[in-house]
């Protein structure tokens, strides 16, 4: 059975990126504002993974905050 849900909708943004300030702080910008973002370096703190948890109005949000973010060079998004 196909289940839809509610907006909006708590939704977690998960991207990797390349560890300079400039790149992490561009990629914190391009965020929703509110909700709770938290990093986590690699290993070889080479990277860092950014997370970022907040309610979403609407499936579009969610492609149009991802899309802003991934044009940023050397970022991926999980």
């Amino acid at each position: 059975m196909l289940q839809t849900k509610k907006w909006p909708l708590k939704y977690m943004f998960k991207f990797i990126v390349p560890n300079s300030n400039d790149r992490v702080n561009a990629v914190v910008a391009t965020l929703p504002s509110g909700g709770q973002t938290s990093f986590k370096p690699s290993k070889d703190i080479h990277y860092v993974s950014v997370t970022h948890v907040n309610y979403m109005r609407s499936a579009d949000e969610i492609i149009a905050a991802i899309e802003r973010a991934t044009a940023i060079e050397g970022v991926i998004s999980l």
